[in-house]
This record gives C-alpha cells, structure tokens and sequence, in this order.
C-alpha cells in the first residue's frame, strides 16, 4: 500500500475538520480564519513495514486556534486527537501510525 494517498487524505481531513472554536463575536469561522494544515511526516511516496515505527508529524493552523486533528489512512477514520494546544495559532501534532500493514 502506497502512503500517498494517505498523506493526502489526511491533508484533506485536517483542512476540513481541524476547527477551533468560533470567534466570540461571530456564528462560525469567516473567510479570512481559513484552517491552514501540513505534514513533516510521513513524507510523500514512504511505505512503512510493520512492525517498524511509523510517526505522523502534522501541523494545523488558524486564528482562531485548533480544537482536534481527525487522522485518516486509506478513506478509513484511525483517530481523533484533541489539539495539545487549543489557544495557540499554529499547533504541532505527534502521533505514532500504528499500521497492521504496509
């Protein structure tokens, strides 16, 4: 199984769902709060043998902070992490894959 997808899938998910709460003055995030999110690992085209070490490295951000990274592999939900920083702008996530397979 090829990591690509995943990588992308994962971008895709931590753009959409990686909201911090609304702004206090509004009903929702406005355009200019956008959800900025990106990967420093796995890198693209990386294909992880089990039971070897696999680490998600992803970074999210927004104004108005990041309440919880949602983790796909393969179009399939894995996790649902809370942010370790909800009040900060940019925030890191560290997490290991634990994959069965390839």
């Amino acid at each position: 199984m090829k990591n690509i997808p995943i990588i992308l899938v994962l971008v895709l998910v931590l753009g959409i769902s990686a909201c911090g709460p609304a702004p206090s003055g509004g009903a929702g995030i406005s355009a200019d709060s956008a959800v900025t999110a990106w990967f420093d690992a796995p890198l693209p085209g990386t294909i992880y043998w089990p039971p070897n070490p696999c680490l998600i490295v992803a970074h999210a951000s927004s104004p108005v902070g990041i309440a919880r990274f949602v983790l796909f592999i393969n179009g399939t939900e894995v996790a649902q992490l809370p942010s370790p920083d909800t009040t900060s702008t940019i925030v890191t996530l560290t997490t290991e894959c634990n994959l069965a397979e390839p």
